[in-house]
């Protein structure tokens, strides 16, 4: 059956490309000196027209999440009379919010402009920021925090299904590494603007606290506007981008075999839901992002540690570094060496090892346990690693918007649980040794997950032999909207 479906698609890939496009495409040399350099200009024309933008959302996410954590040691606990307990629900019902907005997001990503959704939500989130300064109960927390999830929700599917659209699939861990520093910036940049914010105390009779939820918000709001008429989350809206910088992108592209549909498939939906690999995924998802409680609770295990408020915000900052270094030089292994699974496993060692030690060295010894604490930001790595694998794993249109879906709801549970696990302040031992289990689980699940992909590429080979696919037929398939299962040239990345 599969045999022959290759044959079907070699017959027809004509009848999708028209004859002027075709006949331009044939003119095509990737070889020629002409074409690589069109071919650089084009991508550094890409590269400054997206990665700025999304840096400055990423930031701004990143930054207005951990928001809480700042407020935290400026005085939320108290004026609010929070628990604990209470904190962690606080750090949880924001990926509640995150869960139940995932996969109305994502279909609605496909069924309108990816910019346009994005922008919209950037401004609803801003203004939900805003309410956190107002809000002084733990009920009160509660809501602007679940409705804080629900809009903040299509922002990593919306960046990775760009990236996908923009960037041939060698490209692509790179770029997300590139746009997910944000985080690590958001730690730095955010450390210092807290110091600022803590010196804000009273300034309109408000609370240092309100302002750290204020500013934010009211910048997101500036930058969601500005989105709404600037950015193109696809190259069909790209305005900045000719009519032959789009085809030569399409040309570029071929090795994808996808590109943007908006109509919806429910088939591929199924066939997502049914796919073993989608699960497996999912679960390393979840059990990846138990970690991520650190950049909720790593500023309070900092404090939990023996330091005052100012001095763990600026203890802080090398967080952000350390996330940075990690982010880049993960990403460009990925891309040098062409390999995900083996690099997110180099990238569980220093977690793991950061772990271990926070949860059994002496609390006297400051320097160690704050090198622990950097060593458990190289988490990141594996999450964004694991992010650029999805859209090279599944393909179709609705199927891949699907999975980024599916995954996100792994992301958004395991951050649900994350924070349960971290109730025992100041040493957050039980999360901790949670954590560790979860890191060593982790590096055989994606060593599995390789394995499982391999597997299926060597059943392909066998049923292809030696036919290869030609550039018309590559361009034909993603024209086609076919999914990785009905696409036997398709191949997964590894």
């Amino acid at each position: 059956m599969e045999a022959e479906k290759i044959q079907v698609q070699e017959a027809e890939y004509v009848a999708t490309l028209p004859p002027e496009k075709r006949e331009r495409f044939g003119h095509y040399d990737p070889d020629s000196p002409d074409q690589i350099e069109a071919e650089r200009k084009l991508k550094r024309k890409i590269d400054t027209r997206m990665l700025p933008f999304m840096l400055v959302v990423y930031f701004l996410q990143f930054f207005d999440k951990t928001t809480l954590s700042l407020a935290a040691i400026l005085g939320i606990l108290k004026d609010a009379n929070l628990s604990a307990g209470e904190y962690s629900w606080l750090s949880s019902i924001f990926y509640f919010g995150f869960l139940l907005s995932e996969f109305p997001s994502n279909f609605l990503m496909q069924r309108f402009s990816i910019g346009k959704y994005l922008s919209v939500s950037l401004i609803l989130w801003g203004a939900v920021l805003c309410c956190h300064a107002a809000s002084t109960t733990f009920a009160s927390l509660m809501t602007v925090r679940f409705f804080l999830g629900l809009m903040e929700a299509g922002v990593t599917p919306a960046f990775t299904l760009s990236t996908s659209l923009f960037y041939d699939r060698q490209t692509m861990a790179s770029r997300i590494g590139y746009w997910f520093c944000a985080n690590g910036l958001s730690s730095m940049v955010g450390s210092l603007i807290g110091i600022g914010i803590s010196r804000m105390e009273g300034l309109g009779h408000l609370k240092s606290w309100q302002w750290c939820f204020l500013l934010p918000g009211l910048l997101t709001v500036v930058v969601g506007i500005i989105a709404f008429f600037t950015y193109a989350g696809s190259p069909r809206d790209a305005k900045w981008l000719t009519q032959d910088e789009k085809d030569l992108l399409e040309y570029m592209l071929r090795d994808n075999q996808t590109e943007e549909h908006r109509t919806f498939k429910a088939y591929q939906v199924k066939e997502c839901l049914l796919d073993p690999h989608m699960w497996l995924f999912f679960v390393l998802v979840l059990l990846t992002n138990i970690p991520n409680a650190i950049s909720s609770f790593g500023q309070l295990i900092i404090q939990g540690i023996g330091f005052s408020s100012f001095q763990t915000i600026l203890l802080t900052i090398p967080i952000g570094v350390m996330q940075c270094i990690f982010l880049i030089s993960g990403s460009q292994l990925s891309t040098r060496f062409n390999s995900r699974a083996y690099v997110m496993c180099i990238y569980w060692i220093p977690m793991i090892i950061g772990t271990a030690i926070l949860t059994s060295l002496s609390r006297s010894n400051v320097a160690g346990l704050l090198a622990s604490v950097y060593l458990l930001t190289s988490f990141t790595v594996t999450f964004i690693i694991a992010l650029s694998w999805l859209p090279q794993t599944f393909v179709g249109h609705t199927k891949k918007v699907t999975a980024h879906a599916v995954f996100m709801l792994g992301y958004a549970i395991g951050n649900i649980i994350a924070p349960q696990c971290f109730t025992d302040p100041p040493t957050y031992h039980r999360g901790l040794t949670i954590t560790l289990i979860c890191c060593v689980v982790c590096m055989f699940l994606t060593l599995f997950i390789r394995w499982a992909l391999r597997r299926e590429n060597k059943r392909r080979d066998a049923l292809q032999g030696d036919k290869q696919p030609t550039w018309e037929e590559l361009v034909d398939i993603a024209r086609r909207d076919l999914t990785d299962r009905e696409n036997m040239y398709f191949r997964y990345k590894l």
